[in-house]
């Protein structure tokens, strides 16, 4: 993503694949990290989901699920 406001992917497919590529990177860290991991859909902007995602330490899973409920129902 160069900068904020602009799509990442609409110039080509080339630059759609490898922005899912670095996405991908990134969302398998809380995973091989074994710590609790949620991304929401939070917004739309221009039709397109804006998401976020929270990472918690290891053994707050609960905590980490009753905050994201919290997020979505206060959007």
């Amino acid at each position: 993503m160069d900068s904020v406001g602009k799509k990442p992917f609409a110039s080509s497919q080339d630059n759609m694949n490898a922005f899912r590529s670095k996405m991908s990177a990134s969302f398998c860290l809380g995973g091989l990290a074994g710590v609790p991991w949620i991304t929401l859909p939070l917004a739309e902007i221009d039709g397109a989901p804006l998401g976020v995602s929270l990472v918690s330490a290891c053994g707050t899973d609960a905590w980490l699920l009753d905050l994201s409920k919290a997020l979505v129902q206060n959007r």
